[in-house]
């Protein structure tokens, strides 16, 4: 952006020839070439810095009118002044010589005025004035502010309205420091005003940082967020934290108030975060041990078991599904061989595998348990450590009692009706007892 480059300019008013002998001074360093076929042509080899100058320069020449043709260029040096200095005086130069044309030089504190030469004259004057300086109670001088309860940016933006002519700088090391260039007058100026503005504030109305969570919500929508809400509460500040779903503000405890509630509007009636439902396969955990879980981390997330015990069915927001998804990759991890599930028949030779079922299922809840083909067969999918527990209670159904109480085979004869009909007597009176019909149907 340095480089010098060309560039054409085409003049309306005045030829080039005229306007290269006050470009020549302004700009020295420029190459500057009229055009042989068209007098009103210049051609110019400069910096970009110095066609913003001659691009302003002929924006103030080339004007329409007698007085500007018989106008002259003289380059003037303002003693002391830095660009923004000299760019300050621009306004008062043009309202004081209405017919003049005033820019900047190349140069720092060069000024640049096409006029006649009556006013040339009386320019002169008022440059010499100006290059004189001020008396010393009317100089500029810097002076240092300490602030006890606002920063140094809060007070600059209500002193910098109030005096515009100062220049005001907040330390980098402290942003309670101030520093102010300006006129006497205004040292006293900015002295009364940070008296009214630099006050301890109540505390009950002291503002104070709060971070809000907006959940689910995409980068476009936070963004839409905080100009929202920048504009429904002016007096508070928003930023985006580093998490683009957090929202820190500053404000004052009333308008924290009403940034909770709109937040909250914004949070639900946001695309970007409707609740949806959707189904997870467990391949490793069950559904109920998932919810146990994942109920205690999302408690706002409606959690149940799908079709079968390996689906669990969650209804929540985008940003929760999230969550959802990893904390189930951690429950879905293989953990070490001697503490996975495994398949093991039972065999209950002296208990039925349903009896056996009944009382597995409330000691070991997580097991999965099955009849096999026989009746007597129980297939339990478990862990080591519940397959302990297993084998204990399998056992102790199957351990043999007294011989006096362990079930013996006995015939019997019916003396009055048949065998069928006794059996059904039978049955009802005594359900723990197996009968069947001999080879004699009485």
């Amino acid at each position: 952006e340095l480089a010098p480059n060309v560039a054409v300019y085409s003049m309306k008013n005045i030829s080039a020839a005229a306007a290269m002998q006050v470009l020549s001074t302004a700009v020295p360093k420029a190459q500057l070439t009229v055009d042989e076929e068209d007098p009103q042509r210049l051609t110019a080899w400069a910096s970009p810095k110095d066609h913003d100058t001659i691009d302003t320069i002929l924006q103030q020449i080339d004007v329409e009118g007698d007085d500007a043709s018989a106008a002259k260029v003289v380059i003037y040096t303002l003693d002391g002044m830095d660009a923004t200095a000299a760019s300050a005086a621009l306004p008062f130069l043009t309202s004081t010589f209405p017919k003049a044309r005033f820019a900047l030089g190349a140069e720092a504190g060069q000024l640049v005025a096409w006029a006649a030469a009556k006013d040339h004259v009386d320019i002169k004057t008022l440059v010499d004035q100006l290059n004189e300086g001020l008396p010393p109670e009317m100089a500029p001088k810097v002076g240092v502010y300490a602030l006890k309860n606002i920063s140094g940016t809060e007070a600059t933006e209500v002193l910098q309205a109030a005096v515009p002519e100062a220049n005001f700088t907040v330390a980098t090391d402290d942003p309670k420091r101030l520093t102010a260039w300006a006129r006497p007058s205004d040292h006293q100026k900015i002295d009364e005003i940070l008296q009214e503005i630099d006050v301890e504030a109540d505390a009950e109305s002291a503002a104070r940082a709060a971070i809000y969570v907006l959940e689910g919500m995409s980068r476009t929508g936070a963004i839409y967020s905080v100009r929202f809400l920048q504009q429904a509460v002016p007096d508070a500040n928003f930023t985006l934290g580093s998490d683009l779903t957090q929202l820190v503000a500053w404000a004052s405890p009333k308008d924290h108030e009403t940034i909770k509630e709109l937040v909250k509007q914004l949070i639900e009636e946001s695309p970007d975060s409707a609740r949806t439902a959707k189904v997870y396969g467990l391949k490793h955990a069950t559904a109920e041990s998932a919810i146990q879980t994942l109920s205690t981390a999302l408690p706002e997330v409606t959690f149940n078991v799908g079709a079968d015990s390996s689906q669990l069915v969650a209804w929540a927001r985008p940003n929760d599904h999230k969550k959802i998804e990893q904390i189930v990759e951690q429950l879905e991890m293989k953990g070490p061989p001697e503490t996975e599930p495994q398949a093991i028949v039972y065999i209950l030779p002296s208990a039925s595998a349903t009896e056996a079922m009944r009382v597995l299922r409330e000691t070991v809840p997580q097991a999965k348990l099955t009849i096999g083909s026989e009746p007597h067969q129980l297939i339990a999918w478990a862990r080591p450590a519940d397959h302990e527990i297993i084998k204990e209670i399998v056992d102790k159904m199957t351990e043999r009692g007294p011989d006096d109480l362990s079930p013996k085979v006995a015939v019997y004869r019916v003396q009055a009706g048949d065998a069928e009909g006794a059996i059904e007597f039978l049955q009802s009176a005594v359900p723990d007892a197996d009968f069947s019909v001999g080879s004699d149907p009485r």
